[in-house]
């Protein structure tokens, strides 16, 4: 058998640049996902789909596919100064973390600053890049049974 929708999939993995530089990484704990919950981006659950526990695999994503989005202009905002709080680092290329009046939160990097505005990027940080994922399952569950 091998892993369909609705399976919890145990797996590792390394997200790079084209260049080498390493975004993310699982690290020494594996990432635990149920498929088709939403926490992965679709073209990664579909690259899931078929495979078993054991399976190493790279997923090429090209700055062209869009699979990140397109950057739109209107995604980068200037955000006074007096919204950061204490804890915020605000500096150009800082990732920061803001809600939204529903209390979802928004990603954004700091792309400058003056004297009381900061400017903020909402786009996806990987747009516009090329992206490889390495990943190698270490284990699943299938609707409730082992495997």
């Amino acid at each position: 058998m091998s892993i369909t929708a609705g399976d919890r999939v145990q797996f590792n993995y390394e997200v790079r640049l084209a260049d080498g530089q390493t975004l993310e990484t699982s690290g020494e704990e594996d990432a635990v996902i149920t498929l088709g919950d939403g926490a992965l981006p679709e073209f990664l659950e579909r690259a899931l789909i078929g495979r078993k526990t054991g399976d190493r695999f790279q997923l090429e994503i090209s700055k062209s596919d869009d699979v990140f989005g397109i950057a739109e202009s209107r995604n980068v905002q200037s955000v006074p100064l007096s919204q950061f709080t204490d804890e915020l680092s605000v500096e150009p290329g800082s990732l920061v973390e803001f809600r939204l009046p529903d209390d979802e939160p928004v990603a954004g990097r700091i792309v400058s600053i003056n004297s009381d505005v900061a400017l903020v990027d909402f786009n996806h940080p990987l747009v516009g890049k090329d992206v490889c994922y390495e990943i190698r399952i270490t284990g699943w569950q299938a609707g409730g049974s082992g495997s």
